[in-house]
């Protein structure tokens, strides 16, 4: 049992049990790696919680949410801690992007990842310096190695873009219907929120801009923008050396059920954390601008308006690279800091709590993702808040 192993060795040997018992046999279908990753989250929630065995649901207040609230008041930047980093980034506002972070936020942020020795320190620079939309793109020391090469070369790509873009250009055409109108308006929106400007008229652009395709894609009720970055051949100019390992519905069932197994006798809720317009708080550098060229129909002037993206496009393959690499360091931040039962899928955090512990949970998360300077989305569309797991 979990529970003598914590009472006679503490730590460490919980760590040891699980490195050797969580996920380990041939027949799980997720590496061990990232089996460990989750095992090391489950880890520091037991031990920090100081597990005892099941003696029926816990009622509010507990100490455990105590310890979740002195947790986040601990995350609170103090201006003499982060001195000496904040000065790093007094001037992090490279493009006229209003969803740069605050310097405040990202030196909480790096000082975190410091502290809690987060290995790659290198995701700080990449959010204060942008994304880069073509070219290499940066290894992540935890990511599983897999050579992605390029197939086209920035060189190559920029000495097509004059026939290139004209031909997208003239190549929009108006669907006839209202569709139209709301990727134009979703467009115009965006504008207004700072996350790309214009339009430009194609004769103005500069010499090596590249322009890629804009098209809305219906999801629901509602429809997503979707910039074509493999239309324009931005997409082959990018190579990667590292490859990241999405927490997919396997390591969420592998979590629930060592959680589950060990927690009998509680009840457990789940819910679906989720950030809002996700790549859109995020930058593009400032010297890939020339391939963040986007053309949509305008359906009022029945004639195509081309827009720079100055956030994160969805469609670029380095969007989701940059945007998984930054995630995952949040993931950690919340395992390490905060003890979080929970996992990381694209812009999904996927948590769990007792059900005692959910309502006071759902507030230090919050908390968390304010202090570090993301928005959250405050509609959860999965319907997971209040329905306990079987």
């Amino acid at each position: 049992m979990l529970a003598d192993l914590t009472k006679k060795a503490g730590k460490a040997l919980v760590m040891q049990w699980l490195q050797s018992s969580f996920a380990a046999s041939k027949e799980t279908a997720y590496p061990l790696q990232l089996a460990y990753e989750i095992a090391h989250a489950f880890a520091q929630e037991a031990v920090a919680r100081g597990w005892q065995p099941p003696a029926g649901a816990l009622t509010p207040p507990s100490r455990v949410q105590y310890a979740y609230l002195r947790a986040v008041v601990g995350l609170q930047p103090r201006a003499s801690k982060l001195a000496p980093v904040l000065s790093e980034f007094s001037e992090v506002r490279h493009v006229p992007h209003t969803a740069d972070k605050p310097p405040i936020e990202i030196a909480l942020w790096k000082a975190l990842l410091v502290k809690y020795d987060y290995p790659d320190l290198g995701v700080v620079d990449e959010l204060c310096s942008g994304t880069k939309l073509t070219g290499p793109i940066p290894p992540v020391p935890m990511f599983e190695r897999v050579f992605k090469p390029a197939s086209l070369t920035e060189g190559e790509l920029k000495i097509g873009a004059k026939a290139a873009r004209e031909a997208v250009v003239h190549s929009v055409k108006g669907s006839g219907d209202d569709f139209d109108f709301e990727v134009y308006r979703k467009t115009c929106e965006e504008r207004t929120s700072g996350w790309l400007r214009g339009p430009y008229r194609l004769d103005t652009l500069p010499q090596h801009a590249v322009v890629s395709r804009r098209f809305g894609l219906k999801q629901g009720p509602k429809v997503r923008l979707i910039d074509d970055f493999s239309g324009s051949c931005v997409n082959l100019t990018t190579q990667a050396e590292t490859t990241p390992s999405l927490h997919t519905l396997d390591v969420v069932a592998a979590m629930l059920l060592q959680v589950v197994c060990k927690g009998r006798g509680f009840a457990w809720v789940g819910k679906t954390v989720d950030l809002s317009a996700a790549y859109r708080q995020l930058a593009v550098a400032e010297e890939s601008l020339w391939a963040a060229y986007v053309v949509c129909f305008n359906p009022h002037s029945r004639k195509p308006e081309i827009f720079q993206m100055l956030a994160l496009p969805f469609g670029a393959t380095s969007s989701v690279y940059g945007f998984l690499r930054v995630a995952h360091s949040i993931w950690y931040l919340g395992c390490k800091a905060l003890h979080l039962c929970w996992t990381s899928f694209f812009d999904d955090f996927v948590t769990i709590a007792r059900k005692g512990e959910a309502e006071v949970l759902e507030g230090i998360i919050r908390k968390f993702f304010d202090l570090l300077g993301w928005a959250v989305s405050r509609v959860f569309e999965c319907g997971l808040s209040s329905r306990p797991w079987g």
